[in-house]
């Protein structure tokens, strides 16, 4: 993986980036991440959320880490982000491989270079190492917790700052839905913000509700992508989004 050379400043102004919206996406495509990440050019109507998850964390990566930085991934599974920076990173993947929340049931071939910790985050596995990473992160995975479990939350918290090396930094992107007059919000996320002192700022859905500069995941790729998940109509289900939360140990 080599360092890019345009620069999207995403530490210096956090909080542009906790709610997904369409201009992100223009930016890192019109910097090239896409190809370099994917291989290929995206279609901007293509409005699947991990494209724009994938982007914001591989272009955070790539800006903010040095070669040879250890970085964990939660919940990472068919990691298309791993496989990329492996010859750069140290890489880990802690993922149980056991189609939980559309994951696979098997471990990729393409993460022969990754360190493999097949468990969930939160069940103090002893294969973690204390104080280790320099950066975790996690994309569409963290939302598949159970909302309403506080100790589980709790403990994923505590393990997820466990891992992270003191100065160590730490991205989620959590899937958010906007459905008839208001936003679903993991409860999670409201933890992260209530627990930790985040980088970024939480802004709760009643304000973002009526915001027109979110990105949306389209209808077409809801269908595709989504739908035989869910096995609900777009306009029932909801219009998802992408929530990031920051912080630095």
């Amino acid at each position: 993986m080599k360092k890019h050379q345009h620069y999207i400043p995403i530490l210096e102004n956090p909080d542009e980036y906790t709610i997904a919206k369409p201009k992100h996406l223009i930016d890192f495509v019109n910097k090239g991440y896409d190809l370099e990440l994917f291989g290929y050019k995206i279609d901007l109507k293509d409005s699947r959320l991990k494209i724009y998850q994938d982007l914001l964390v591989y272009v955070f990566i790539n800006q903010y880490l040095k070669p040879g930085s250890k970085i964990l991934e939660i919940g990472g599974g068919n990691s298309r982000i791993l496989p990329k920076i492996s010859d750069t990173y140290e890489c880990w993947n802690i993922d149980k491989f056991e189609g939980a929340g559309n994951g696979p049931d098997h471990i990729p071939d393409d993460q022969k270079e990754v360190h493999i910790i097949e468990d969930f985050i939160g069940n103090s596995n002893d294969e973690l190492p204390e104080n280790y990473f320099d950066f975790v992160f996690s994309i569409s995975a963290l939302e598949h917790v159970p909302d309403d479990n506080d100790i589980l939350h709790n403990q994923i918290i505590n393990e997820l700052q466990f891992v992270l090396k003191d100065g160590g930094y730490s991205l989620h992107c959590l899937d958010i839905v906007k459905k008839d007059s208001q936003f679903w919000i993991h409860n999670l996320i409201i933890s992260f913000f209530q627990k930790l002192k985040t980088l970024n700022v939480f802004i709760p859905g009643e304000k973002i509700f009526n915001d027109d500069s979110i990105l949306y995941m389209s209808e077409d790729a809801y269908n595709i992508h989504w739908k035989k998940f869910t096995k609900t109509e777009y306009a029932l289900f909801g219009k998802p989004s992408s929530y990031q939360i920051f912080w630095k140990k």
